[in-house]
């Protein structure tokens, strides 16, 4: 019993997955933050709000200077220009950021949650500026901000497969441990229904349910075993008792039967045949529960 008290319970090693899940999922996100916080330093990829504050530098430049060409705009600042009548004189928006421009609308696009935002800037010759920012987070080089995938997308999903694999990799190792103990529990219950009584004990859990189930288990096997043990000593006892029961009783029905015989023979009067045929029908029938008996033992032997 103490050695079944020293093994961990079933909710002390649940408790335990979900701790070492949490801590691995910790240590993940703290990694994959502490990454990000790196690459953001060493100018590698811009902080989300970096598009935001040049649209904000671009909108002051032009309401400081009154009017200012677009080669004067802080470099990789989405703009539109447009005319009094609304037609568009000059940008560097393409695709549906400029179709998100035009329309004046905050969609983002198929795949992105980032809402298109536009500051809007007049200037003293009639003309408006519109500039187009989100809270994204972009490559610091032009050339693979048009070229690799869309990194805070990329870095999302790196982070979820991080946890996923963690999930993966804790569930699949407490499942390999129940899964031990299941099996067993299950092998010793089969033993048990096969009446196979003999052998190891069972046990070998590491989980303490499942070794005070295998200690149950034992028990019962070991009942069983001498239920069946006694059963079966007191099956060869009967057997003795009805076969000296039977050798007993054969000699001296031999010799009632042999003497009715010999009196059958006499000149007897009618009731005095009557009773000696009785004795003689009595006799053969003592002699025919005896076979039987005798055969019901030699049966079970």
């Amino acid at each position: 019993m103490e050695t079944v008290k020293k093994r961990p319970t079933l909710r002390r090693v649940l408790a335990g997955y979900l701790v070492l899940t949490g801590g691995l999922c910790l240590l993940a996100a703290a990694v994959w933050w502490g990454s990000f916080a790196a690459l953001v330093r060493a100018g590698v990829i811009w902080p989300a709000d970096r598009m935001s504050e040049l649209a904000y530098e671009a909108k002051t430049a032009v309401e400081a200077a009154g009017t200012l060409p677009p080669e004067a705009l802080p470099e990789r600042c989405g703009y539109l220009l447009l005319d009094g009548a609304g037609e568009v004189l000059s940008t560097n928006l393409t695709g549906r950021r400029l179709e998100a421009a035009l329309e004046r609308s905050p969609r983002g696009g198929l795949w992105s949650p980032y809402r298109l935002r536009l500051l809007e800037a007049r200037q003293t010759d009639g003309t408006v500026y519109l500039f187009q920012y989100d809270y994204a987070v972009h490559y610091a080089d032009p050339a693979l901000d048009g070229t690799l995938p869309d990194f805070q997308t990329c870095w999302l999903l790196a982070g979820a497969g991080a946890v996923a694999l963690i999930v993966l990799g804790t569930t699949r190792r407490t499942g390999r441990l129940l899964t031990a103990d299941a099996q067993l529990l299950s092998r010793a219950a089969a033993q048990v229904a096969a009446r196979e009584l003999e052998g190891e004990p069972f046990g070998g859990a590491r989980v303490r349910e499942y070794e005070q189930a295998l200690a149950t288990m034992q028990t019962l096997r070991e009942e069983l075993a001498a239920s069946l043990a006694a059963q079966w000593e007191a099956d060869r006892r009967r057997d003795t008792l009805l076969s000296t029961l039977t050798h007993e009783l054969k000699t001296p029905l031999a010799v009632i039967l042999a003497s009715a015989e010999l009196l059958a023979e006499e000149d007897l009067t009618a009731p005095q045949r009557e009773k000696v045929e009785a004795i003689l029908r009595r006799a053969a029938e003592m002699q025919r529960t005896a076979a039987r008996l005798r055969g019901m033992t030699l049966k079970r032997k």
